[in-house]
């Protein structure tokens, strides 16, 4: 019983189901995830217990998407409307 995944892909169906599309996703693993918005510069950040912060979006970079990591299922896509998905 993977309680994450299924946490996981119940968050995924809810946004979709509003129309929002995940532009990068952190998710799987056993240690826990710290999300920051930087409404100001809409920067979207996670650190995960004991690691380093990443830069999951930020609107003022010009770099391309940072690849999603293994254990991440959702894609990289263009879109308007980001959201960040933590369990």
């Amino acid at each position: 019983m993977d309680i994450g995944a299924r946490n996981a892909a119940a968050v995924k169906a809810g946004l979709a189901r509003s129309g929002v599309t995940i532009r990068a996703a952190e998710t799987g693993g056993n240690r826990g995830r710290t999300m920051r918005l930087t409404v100001g510069a809409f920067e979207v950040t996670v650190k995960e217990a004991g690691g380093k912060q990443v830069t999951l979006f930020d609107a003022g970079a010009k770099a391309e998407p940072r690849p999603a990591p293994s254990s991440a299922a959702a894609p990289l896509r263009p879109n308007l409307r980001p959201a960040v998905v933590r369990t």
